[in-house]
């Protein structure tokens, strides 16, 4: 290094510690400290109110999805059963409509 990139970093250094200290003291250094301790940030009430009316939304919703699946698994076991009668009724014996015109 050359000498005055040397005396730069040191006039650097030197200016920065009260700069610092004056930083980490004020309002703003106190309130980045809290913050840091209490490992997360508050919420306003505003983003509060809308994080409940999600998390109740959310609930809706994966009640609807319950009630849909329940739904769909009543119609899948009539379609079971249907195509079962269909097939035992068509298994045996052939209609006038099953046989190909002439």
């Amino acid at each position: 290094m050359s000498g005055t990139t040397l005396a730069f970093l040191i006039v650097l250094l030197a200016l920065s510690i009260p700069i610092l200290a004056i930083l980490v003291d004020s309002q703003l250094g106190k309130a980045l400290a809290s913050r840091i301790e209490s490992g997360r940030t508050p919420l306003d009430a505003e983003l509060q109110a809308r994080l409940v009316a999600l998390e109740s939304e959310l609930e809706r919703v994966a009640g609807e999805l319950e009630a849909t699946e329940t739904r769909l698994e009543r119609v899948m076991e009539a379609n079971e059963f249907m195509t079962r009668l269909l097939s035992q009724s068509s298994g045996g014996s052939t209609t006038a409509s099953d046989e190909p015109d002439a």
